[in-house]
């Protein structure tokens, strides 16, 4: 995700990454000038850059916690819907029938929220394909 493309940027480009305050953004002799303070040391910041990116920060909708707590699930430090591990089954919200996938669980790209949301439809489809076996089975023992 994101993380990975920052650092691999820092790593292998020399990017520089602040977290900051940007005060003014403004061309002077080719570059781009970027004043700002160092949101975590807290420092003046005056720099003469080739590229500026500036990305303003996602966080969850108003509802978001009000969603969480009426389907019966949590969220995370941030608000963010909280899957019951990110890891190994990052789109369930560990209630039955309740899936997570995209910017609910958090900032993320595009692919990512692609495979998300594929993984939660293939869980529903795995729901609809249980309910349509047991009432095979059910209509079977009907016929008996």
């Amino acid at each position: 995700g994101y993380e990975e493309f920052v650092t691999r940027a820092m790593e292998e480009d020399d990017a520089v990454y602040i977290r900051g305050r940007v005060s003014k953004v403004f061309p002077s002799d080719g570059k781009v000038m970027v004043w700002g303070v160092d949101t975590l040391t807290g420092s003046r910041v005056e720099i003469a850059a080739d590229l500026v990116v500036m990305a303003s920060a996602i966080v969850p909708s108003e509802g978001s916690r009000r969603v969480a707590e009426m389907l019966g699930f949590g969220t995370d430090e941030f608000g963010f819907y909280a899957a019951t591990d990110a890891e190994m089954t990052p789109v369930e919200s560990g209630v039955p029938g309740v899936f997570l996938a995209g910017a609910g669980l958090g900032p993320q790209d595009i692919p990512e929220t692609v495979a998300q949301a594929s993984g939660a439809a293939a869980k529903v489809l795995t729901l609809f394909e249980a309910a349509k076996a047991e009432e095979r089975v059910q209509r079977a023992l009907e016929a008996e």
